[in-house]
Protein backbone atom coordinates (compact mmCIF):
# COMPACT_ATOMS: atom_id res chain seq x y z
CA UNK A 1 0.00 0.00 0.00
CA UNK A 2 1.23 3.51 -0.78
CA UNK A 3 1.56 6.59 1.41
CA UNK A 4 -1.54 8.46 0.09
CA UNK A 5 -3.69 5.45 0.93
CA UNK A 6 -2.15 5.30 4.40
CA UNK A 7 -2.95 8.98 4.93
CA UNK A 8 -6.52 8.41 3.76
CA UNK A 9 -7.04 5.45 6.10
CA UNK A 10 -5.64 7.30 9.10
CA UNK A 11 -7.70 10.40 8.31
CA UNK A 12 -10.82 8.24 7.98
CA UNK A 13 -10.11 6.53 11.30
CA UNK A 14 -9.76 9.84 13.14
CA UNK A 15 -12.86 11.23 11.40
CA UNK A 16 -14.95 8.23 12.42
CA UNK A 17 -13.66 8.49 15.98
CA UNK A 18 -14.42 12.21 16.20
CA UNK A 19 -17.87 11.85 14.66
CA UNK A 20 -18.89 8.98 16.93
CA UNK A 21 -17.50 10.82 19.95
CA UNK A 22 -19.50 13.98 19.20
CA UNK A 23 -22.70 12.08 18.41
CA UNK A 24 -22.58 10.03 21.60
CA UNK A 25 -21.85 13.17 23.64
CA UNK A 26 -24.76 15.09 22.12
CA UNK A 27 -27.81 16.00 24.15
CA UNK A 28 -30.09 14.59 21.43
CA UNK A 29 -28.63 11.09 21.66
CA UNK A 30 -28.69 11.14 25.46
CA UNK A 31 -32.34 12.17 25.45
CA UNK A 32 -33.18 9.40 22.99
CA UNK A 33 -31.52 6.80 25.22
CA UNK A 34 -33.29 8.20 28.27
CA UNK A 35 -36.65 8.03 26.51
CA UNK A 36 -36.31 4.66 24.80
CA UNK A 37 -34.03 2.69 27.12
CA UNK A 38 -33.98 4.35 30.56
CA UNK A 39 -32.45 1.24 32.12
CA UNK A 40 -29.27 1.92 30.13
CA UNK A 41 -28.81 5.46 31.48
CA UNK A 42 -26.59 4.45 34.43
CA UNK A 43 -24.31 2.62 31.99
CA UNK A 44 -24.20 5.38 29.38
CA UNK A 45 -21.21 7.35 30.65
CA UNK A 46 -19.08 4.27 31.23
CA UNK A 47 -20.02 2.97 27.79
CA UNK A 48 -19.29 6.34 26.22
CA UNK A 49 -15.80 6.40 27.75
CA UNK A 50 -15.16 2.79 26.71
CA UNK A 51 -16.16 3.48 23.09
CA UNK A 52 -14.15 6.72 23.03
CA UNK A 53 -11.08 5.02 24.51
CA UNK A 54 -11.27 2.06 22.13
CA UNK A 55 -11.76 4.31 19.10
CA UNK A 56 -8.85 6.51 20.13
CA UNK A 57 -6.61 3.48 20.64
CA UNK A 58 -7.49 2.07 17.20
CA UNK A 59 -6.90 5.44 15.48
CA UNK A 60 -3.61 6.01 17.31
CA UNK A 61 -2.54 2.44 16.53
CA UNK A 62 -3.21 2.97 12.83
CA UNK A 63 -1.25 6.22 12.93
CA UNK A 64 1.68 4.41 14.48
CA UNK A 65 1.49 1.39 12.18
CA UNK A 66 0.75 3.09 8.85
CA UNK A 67 2.53 6.42 9.28
CA UNK A 68 5.26 5.47 11.77
CA UNK A 69 3.89 8.13 14.12
CA UNK A 70 6.30 7.95 17.09
CA UNK A 71 3.80 9.37 19.56
CA UNK A 72 5.49 11.49 22.21
CA UNK A 73 9.26 11.86 22.19
CA UNK A 74 11.63 14.72 22.94
CA UNK A 75 12.59 17.24 20.29
CA UNK A 76 16.32 17.39 19.54
CA UNK A 77 18.64 19.87 21.27
CA UNK A 78 17.30 23.21 22.50
CA UNK A 79 13.90 22.57 20.89
CA UNK A 80 13.18 20.25 23.82
CA UNK A 81 12.90 23.26 26.16
CA UNK A 82 9.67 24.79 24.74
CA UNK A 83 8.32 21.26 24.31
CA UNK A 84 8.83 20.53 28.01
CA UNK A 85 7.26 23.87 28.93
CA UNK A 86 4.20 23.01 26.82
CA UNK A 87 3.98 19.55 28.40
CA UNK A 88 4.27 21.03 31.88
CA UNK A 89 1.55 23.58 31.12
CA UNK A 90 -0.69 20.83 29.75
CA UNK A 91 -0.27 18.71 32.90
CA UNK A 92 -1.02 21.75 35.08
CA UNK A 93 -4.17 22.53 33.08
CA UNK A 94 -5.36 18.92 33.45
CA UNK A 95 -4.72 18.92 37.21
CA UNK A 96 -6.14 22.39 37.82
CA UNK A 97 -9.16 21.73 35.63
CA UNK A 98 -9.93 18.48 37.45
CA UNK A 99 -10.64 20.47 40.63
CA UNK A 100 -13.72 21.93 38.99
CA UNK A 101 -15.18 18.59 37.92
CA UNK A 102 -16.65 15.57 39.64
CA UNK A 103 -14.26 12.90 38.36
CA UNK A 104 -16.46 10.06 39.59
CA UNK A 105 -19.24 11.49 37.45
CA UNK A 106 -16.85 12.08 34.53
CA UNK A 107 -15.79 8.42 34.28
CA UNK A 108 -19.34 7.17 34.98
CA UNK A 109 -18.80 5.44 38.31
CA UNK A 110 -21.20 7.71 40.19
CA UNK A 111 -23.98 6.90 37.73
CA UNK A 112 -23.39 3.18 38.22
CA UNK A 113 -23.76 3.62 41.97
CA UNK A 114 -27.11 5.34 41.49
CA UNK A 115 -26.01 8.48 43.31
CA UNK A 116 -26.33 12.05 42.02
CA UNK A 117 -23.33 14.31 41.58
CA UNK A 118 -23.23 17.32 43.89
CA UNK A 119 -21.98 19.39 40.95
CA UNK A 120 -24.56 18.15 38.42
CA UNK A 121 -25.87 21.10 36.42
CA UNK A 122 -23.49 23.54 38.12
CA UNK A 123 -20.91 25.75 36.45
CA UNK A 124 -17.25 25.54 37.49
CA UNK A 125 -15.96 29.12 37.85
CA UNK A 126 -13.16 28.83 40.38
CA UNK A 127 -9.42 28.32 39.96
CA UNK A 128 -8.26 27.88 36.39
CA UNK A 129 -11.86 28.25 35.17
CA UNK A 130 -11.56 31.95 35.92
CA UNK A 131 -8.88 32.13 33.20
CA UNK A 132 -10.24 29.82 30.50
CA UNK A 133 -13.57 28.06 29.96
CA UNK A 134 -12.07 24.78 28.75
CA UNK A 135 -8.73 24.13 30.48
CA UNK A 136 -8.70 20.44 29.49
CA UNK A 137 -9.18 21.28 25.82
CA UNK A 138 -6.37 23.85 25.98
CA UNK A 139 -4.16 21.30 27.72
CA UNK A 140 -4.97 18.76 25.01
CA UNK A 141 -4.01 21.25 22.30
CA UNK A 142 -0.68 21.85 24.00
CA UNK A 143 -0.14 18.10 24.33
CA UNK A 144 -0.97 17.54 20.67
CA UNK A 145 1.53 20.11 19.42
CA UNK A 146 4.23 19.13 21.92
CA UNK A 147 4.65 15.82 20.12
CA UNK A 148 7.62 14.83 17.98
CA UNK A 149 8.02 16.66 14.68
CA UNK A 150 7.69 15.22 11.19
CA UNK A 151 5.15 15.18 8.36
CA UNK A 152 3.21 12.18 9.71
CA UNK A 153 2.87 13.72 13.16
CA UNK A 154 1.83 17.08 11.71
CA UNK A 155 -0.85 15.32 9.64
CA UNK A 156 -2.32 13.56 12.67
CA UNK A 157 -2.00 16.72 14.76
CA UNK A 158 -4.03 18.70 12.22
CA UNK A 159 -6.82 16.10 12.32
CA UNK A 160 -6.86 16.12 16.13
CA UNK A 161 -6.79 19.92 16.30
CA UNK A 162 -9.64 20.24 13.80
CA UNK A 163 -11.76 17.81 15.79
CA UNK A 164 -10.91 19.45 19.10
CA UNK A 165 -11.99 22.87 17.81
CA UNK A 166 -15.22 21.46 16.38
CA UNK A 167 -15.83 19.53 19.58
CA UNK A 168 -15.29 22.67 21.65
CA UNK A 169 -17.91 24.56 19.64
CA UNK A 170 -20.38 21.68 20.04
CA UNK A 171 -19.68 21.56 23.78
CA UNK A 172 -20.30 25.30 24.01
CA UNK A 173 -23.69 24.90 22.34
CA UNK A 174 -24.62 22.06 24.68
CA UNK A 175 -23.64 24.06 27.76
CA UNK A 176 -25.56 27.10 26.51
CA UNK A 177 -28.64 24.89 26.14
CA UNK A 178 -28.22 23.32 29.59
CA UNK A 179 -27.18 26.39 31.61
CA UNK A 180 -28.83 29.23 29.72
CA UNK A 181 -28.13 32.76 30.94
CA UNK A 182 -25.56 31.62 33.49
CA UNK A 183 -23.40 30.22 30.70
CA UNK A 184 -23.89 33.31 28.53
CA UNK A 185 -22.65 35.54 31.35
CA UNK A 186 -19.66 33.28 31.99
CA UNK A 187 -18.86 33.15 28.27
CA UNK A 188 -18.71 36.95 28.11
CA UNK A 189 -16.32 37.11 31.07
CA UNK A 190 -13.90 34.22 30.40
CA UNK A 191 -12.16 33.24 27.11
CA UNK A 192 -12.89 29.87 25.51
CA UNK A 193 -9.34 28.58 25.00
CA UNK A 194 -6.74 31.39 25.09
CA UNK A 195 -6.46 33.08 28.50
CA UNK A 196 -6.31 36.88 28.55
CA UNK A 197 -3.16 38.48 29.90
CA UNK A 198 -5.19 41.36 31.35
CA UNK A 199 -8.62 41.56 32.91
CA UNK A 200 -11.47 42.90 30.82
CA UNK A 201 -12.40 46.44 31.85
Amino acid sequence: MNQPLHLLLVGLAWTLWGTSHSLLASTRIKRAVRARAPSLCPLYRVGFNAVAGLGFAVSAGLSWYLLSDPGLSLFPGPYAVPQLVALGAALWLFAAGARGYDLMDFVGLRQLSGRTSATLGSLAREGVHRLVRHPWYLGTLLLIWARADGAAVAYVNLWLTAYLLVGTVLEERKLAEELGGEWDAYRREVPMLIPRLTKRA
